[in-house]
């Protein structure tokens, strides 16, 4: 029964992904760079069967990207943006500062349990360039900004992750005004960011405030955000995949996959209680 189960959810992906070795009582598998124990005799035997799911999922998003590369005829270099999900503004931000290609440049495609895609950009300060720092980390396809200083700004720090946000510091606004403003979102009068912080990254984009508070000595701004691809995917790269793929990152397994996958989880831990 253990290794039926195991040979289900191994169905899912390629078998040159993965090794299995043992047998009723006792099974060990090697997916995506993890080893992974199942014996009957442990306590804990319902454990492998998630650790499994999860490797298994890296798998399906590590062939998934590399059959969408390949529609594309993208295969050569540093993994494409369209690979990476993440904050609307971020994406904003990349192409305004023409930080797209300095991102990709730090990327790699990996087939490991954080498949697909891996990377981190830093940067520092370069004031003769008019350039603050930067720090951008892409972990398991997803790309967090931790820090990016919009220069010509007194201390002006974006953070894009689930949420977008700016701190400017020393620069706390009147609860006038921070009143005022709020009233506007409660409205549904969502503001431009340019009309609020003097930016060109603002001036050059349609970016729309979220939220507004002072902070101490600082003003934090939300700015309206969504998550999805930080490049337009191909046309070529969508057909390549099920019509039903995620459209915030359209590499990793779908719903019904997932569903399909963990229902054999289920039956593992029902086998795991038995035992």
């Amino acid at each position: 029964m253990l290794r039926e189960i195991v040979d289900r959810m191994l169905g899912m992906v390629h078998p040159a992904r993965y090794r299995t070795a043992g047998g009723a009582a006792g099974l060990d598998v090697t997916i995506g760079g993890v080893a992974i124990r199942f014996n009957t005799a442990d306590k804990a035997f319902d454990r492998p069967f998630e650790r499994l799911a999860s490797a298994i999922e890296g798998c399906i998003a590590f062939e998934r990207a590399q059959t969408m590369r390949a529609a594309t005829g993208n295969t050569d270099g540093p993994p494409p943006l369209w690979l990476v999900a993440g904050s609307s503004v971020l994406a904003a931000w990349l192409s305004w500062s023409r930080n797209e290609t300095a991102l990709r440049r730090k990327l790699v495609l990996s087939d490991q349990a954080d498949a697909p895609v891996n990377g981190y950009l830093a940067r520092p300060t370069r004031l003769a360039l008019g350039q603050g720092a930067i720090k951008i980390r892409v972990r398991s396809g997803l790309a967090v900004a931790e820090r990016i200083e919009l220069a010509g700004l007194s201390r002006c720090i974006m953070t894009l992750g689930r949420d977008a946000r700016i701190c400017i510091e020393g620069s706390p606004l009147p609860e006038t005004v921070i009143s005022a403003l709020g009233e506007d979102l409660l409205r549904n009068d969502r503001r431009c960011m340019s009309e609020i912080v003097d930016h060109p990254f603002f001036t050059a984009t349609d970016l729309k405030l979220a939220g507004i508070r002072n902070d101490g000595n600082a003003v934090v701004l939300d700015v309206e955000s969504h998550w999805g691809p930080l490049m337009a995917v191909p046309e070529p790269a969508w057909r390549a995949i099920p019509r039903d793929a995620d459209p915030t990152c359209p590499w990793r397994a779908t719903g019904q996959e997932i569903a399909a996958l963990y229902d054999q989880v289920d039956t593992g831990r029902q086998l795991a209680h038995r035992a």
